[in-house]
């Protein structure tokens, strides 16, 4: 961009990866993805962002596809690594997840990014308190995602919180939720999402998540 403002800020690839999704075009989906994670250029966050995007076409050979990418990429051996488990996650085959986030986690206890993919691999094999001991050693970071699964971790240790209304990144946070309990219902785990919505009413989450409702409305619809 020749715009002063605009040539300083760096693209939100997901977003972009996103709305190539939701405008019905899979073929410019992929052809973006490929661009992003097949240059040396490319960071764990394009990868992270390339599985989550990919993820929307529930082809599980789109993201197979990915691991060769990973392998020859200039990443780190530990950025390998989870990679590869991020991998295992979002093709649905969370038990090999587990041992592979926690190779990563045994070398590198700081890493939160594992740590919240091995709480949720646990989530969607259905050891709940696996889930939750694991979700309570997370090191939050920025993104929504981590608040999401704070918020479910809460529910189902039955674990109330105040009410402060107005809830910062309301509406992300309430979208990563709806994500999180369609996988576990693409995963056969309606159950527990039931569980999970119920607890949601009886600790009045969704007087503090304002648009929480609106998305479980819209998941509970599909």
């Amino acid at each position: 961009s020749k715009n002063d403002f605009w040539n300083t800020k760096m693209p939100e690839k997901y977003k972009i990866l996103e709305r190539t999704y939701y405008e019905s075009n899979p073929e410019k989906l992929l052809k973006y993805c490929k661009h992003l994670v097949g240059n040396k250029a490319a960071n764990q966050k394009d990868f992270e962002d390339t599985f989550k995007a990919l993820s929307f076409l529930k082809e599980k050979k789109y993201l197979e596809k990915i691991k060769e990418y990973i392998l020859v990429s200039n990443l780190t051996e530990s950025s390998k690594e989870f990679l590869l488990g991020l991998n295992l996650y979002y093709c649905k085959d969370f038990h090999a997840a587990i041992p592979t986030l926690q190779k990563v986690i045994k070398t590198n206890p700081l890493n939160s990014k594992a740590m919240l993919y091995l709480a949720l691999s646990y989530l969607h094999t259905g050891e709940k308190e696996e889930f939750i001991r694991s979700s309570e050693l997370i090191l939050p970071e920025a993104e929504d995602i981590f608040n999401a699964v704070y918020f479910i971790s809460c529910a189902l240790s039955k674990q109330k919180m105040l009410n402060i209304g107005g809830y910062p990144h309301d509406k992300q946070i309430s979208k990563e939720i709806s994500l999180i309990l369609q996988s576990l219902i693409d995963a056969n785990k309606y159950d527990l999402v039931l569980e999970i919505n119920k607890a949601f009413d009886e600790l009045g989450f969704y007087n503090i998540l304002s648009y929480l409702p609106l998305y479980m409305s819209e998941l509970f619809v599909r």
